[in-house]
């Protein structure tokens, strides 16, 4: 449930920042807004996080959740950060042209709080999870002898 609400946050946040974030109604009145360079970042670090909740122990899950919960919280920070100092969120009036944000603003910000959401969840439930085994890691070195005279003398070959 945690690695499908940080693929679900990060897919509404990629779709979200290549839109337009404010909205404009009036004559005239052309508004761009498609400037969010850092949400598409940070979704993109949470989809490489939540591939890495896979492969790592339990403790190193804790810090990916940790970190993934902080990365929620910077998307929501980026699509939701005013675009100017008149504009807020309930939007702005001015010479008979409204201007406020649209729907992808609001759903990027949604994204971005659902991947802060599987985060916490993900830094709170990941130990009980199930690991990979220890068939997985490197294999131990033998120890090899300091002195080949030595590995000759118990008839062993000190070559192998």
């Amino acid at each position: 449930m945690a690695l499908g609400a940080l693929g679900l946050g990060a897919l509404a946040a990629l779709v979200a920042a290549g839109q337009p974030r404010v909205t404009g109604s009036g004559a005239g009145t052309m508004v761009s807004g498609a400037d969010t360079p850092a949400a598409t970042a940070l979704a993109l670090v949470t989809l490489a996080g939540a591939a890495v909740l896979l492969l790592v122990r339990p403790w190193a899950r804790f810090v990916v959740g940790v970190l993934l919960a902080a990365i929620g919280l910077g998307m929501v920070a980026a699509f939701v950060n005013p675009v100017a100092e008149e504009f807020s969120y309930f939007g702005y009036e001015a010479g008979g042209q409204v201007i406020g944000p649209s729907a992808w603003a609001w759903l990027g910000g949604a994204g971005g709080l659902l991947v802060a959401l599987g985060g916490a969840a993900v830094a709170l439930r990941s130990r009980n999870w199930p690991t990979t085994g220890r068939r997985y890691d490197a294999p131990a070195a033998r120890p090899r002898p300091t002195n080949p005279w030595d590995a000759l003398d118990r008839g062993e070959d000190p070559t192998a």
